[in-house]
């Protein structure tokens, strides 16, 4: 099976430059998971049955719900595996 591979995506309403909050995602947020979107598509254009995230999907271990129902939604169009990132545990303890 081929993988398609995507990492450091960092989904997240930034308060910092984030522009107009609008359903619960920013200007900046929509970006990303547009982003995301086409990340999504293009794996799937070249024929990856899954697509895996190295790492920092979000950009804090404590996402909104609008933003994680977003990122979920494009997501499901493509078996996905998510590998944990720094940014994605609350804690670097065991």
């Amino acid at each position: 099976m081929r993988y398609g591979f995507i990492a450091d995506v960092h989904a997240a309403s930034h308060k910092i430059v984030g522009g107009e909050l609008r359903g619960g995602l920013n200007d900046r947020c929509r970006m990303i998971v547009s982003a995301l979107q086409k990340a999504v598509v293009r794996a799937t254009d070249l024929g990856c049955g899954a697509l895996v995230v190295c790492g920092d999907l979000c950009d804090t271990p404590y996402i909104e719900p609008p933003v994680m129902a977003a990122v979920g939604e494009v997501l499901s169009r493509i078996p996905t595996i998510i590998l944990r990132g720094n940014h994605d545990v609350a804690s670097a303890h065991p």
